[in-house]
């Protein structure tokens, strides 16, 4: 299982990885790929919301 980052911005740019947004995880080992695609922030925007929408919501007890 890998347990990634996604994010992106104005719809154009987009990044994703393994790195947290930290100065201690640019030095574990850990990468991001960040590129100005369009055509992938969208797959990742609607990967997003299809995740969401089978996420389930988990309240502390």
């Amino acid at each position: 299982m890998l347990h990634a980052k996604t994010v992106v911005i104005d719809g154009n740019w987009s990044m994703v990885g393994t790195a947290n947004m930290d100065y201690r995880a640019f030095f574990n080992y850990e990468l991001n790929l960040a590129t100005a695609d369009s055509g992938l922030a969208a797959e990742l925007k609607e990967q997003f919301i299809h995740d969401l929408k089978l996420s389930e919501l988990m309240q502390p007890q």
